[in-house]
């Protein structure tokens, strides 16, 4: 089994010129390997490390804890949280992967998959 996501970043990855940034973020760092038979994102030691905003590694109680403290307010304001809700650049091609791709505010914008089947947080409350 392997996620589809990230053969297509392999793909991105390896069909760019030497040159370019996408070929060169494929050996830094140098732990972190993204090759055809290599995957170190399944590699335990790596998992210890919780590296949750490199590899999304962390434990659920730390995890359920953080939303928590973000939905709440005590961590972030209300009005932060609102604009995080909206990416900041809209257009344009991702350097690395060469398509459109949604981000701001340190995040990566993504419909999810559920999206008009699943009920807004908000209307359920």
């Amino acid at each position: 089994f392997c996620y589809s996501r990230v053969l297509i970043v392999l793909g991105v990855i390896h069909l760019r010129t030497p040159s370019s940034i996408a070929r060169k973020i494929r050996k830094n760092p140098q732990w972190l390997k993204l090759e055809q038979d290599l995957n170190t994102f399944n590699d335990p030691e790596l998992h210890r490390m919780e590296q949750v905003a490199a590899l999304g590694i962390t434990k659920a109680r730390d995890l359920a804890r953080l939303f928590s403290l973000m939905l709440s307010g005590k961590l972030i304001s209300k009005q932060l949280l609102e604009q995080f809700k909206k990416p900041q650049i809209v257009s344009g091609l991702d350097e690395i992967m060469m398509t459109p791709l949604p981000k701001g505010h340190g995040f990566l914008y993504e419909r999810h998959p559920t999206a008009g089947v699943i009920q807004d947080l908000e209307e359920v409350q």
